[in-house]
């Protein structure tokens, strides 16, 4: 089926778990391809002799499957997060390298601290779009002792990040990534993702793509207010 090729290439490198979910949703909705009524009749009966564009856009109107599929698939990303920490939400226990070359770990400069980890890219268009507002959500919480790390993904280039960092004057703590710190954090695939973690290292939120930034404050807030 062309289909599950199609959206399986869409999540690059999950882990065996989220493939094994992933691949048991295509084969529900081929299934569901086979039974759908719209697949009944030849090309040689009357009421099939319409002009072939006609015949597409009636196919796609009435087939569900590409919805299907995609709602599948987009559920499947949405719950990585949980399968991925067994459902405790504790952060876990990992080390980013700085573009200064420092090592700073979250068991033990971050320990006892409100922090983000946001994973970005330089080629990330939504990433380069929320900075300014990552930047000010920093600058309004830092003097009650927030953290940020901002971790570039792996196959970005650090000249490029090194130079955005430089350029943009980022006040927060910018490392590169190796691989190991997404994988640790879910195997984060998607830019942006940003994690918001307390004192006690629990995960309050993870999110995936621009924040709402006024929920975010909020956030941040009331787990700096009880900092």
């Amino acid at each position: 089926m062309r289909e599950n090729h199609h959206y399986r290439a869409a999540i690059p490198a999950l882990s065996a778990r989220h493939d094994c979910i992933l691949k048991t949703a295509l084969k529900y909705a081929s299934l569901i391809r086979r039974l759908s009524p719209d697949r009944g009749g030849g090309s040689g009966h009357p009421r099939f002799q319409m002009s072939q564009a006609t015949q597409e856009t009636s196919t796609r109107a009435k087939s569900p499957l590409r919805y299907i599929v995609m709602a599948l698939v987009a559920a499947v990303i949405a719950g990585t997060g949980y399968f991925a920490f067994g459902g405790q939400q504790k952060a876990p226990d990992a080390t980013f390298t700085l573009l200064s070359g420092q090592k700073i770990s979250t068991t033990g400069d971050l320990k006892g601290k409100v922090y983000l980890v946001n994973f970005w890219a330089t080629s990330c268009e939504t990433c380069m779009k929320e900075m300014p507002q990552m930047i000010d959500t920093y600058n309004k919480f830092k003097g009650r002792g927030l953290e940020f790390v901002a971790v570039a993904m792996n196959y970005d280039a650090p000249m490029y990040v090194s130079n955005y960092a430089q350029t943009r004057n980022l006040p927060f703590k910018v490392a590169m990534d190796d691989g190991s710190a997404a994988k640790q954090f879910g195997n984060v695939q998607l830019t942006p993702t940003t994690f918001v973690i307390d004192k006690n290292g629990r995960i309050l939120k993870r999110y995936v793509g621009e924040p709402t930034f006024a929920e975010l404050d909020q956030l941040l807030d009331n787990a700096l207010g009880s900092a």
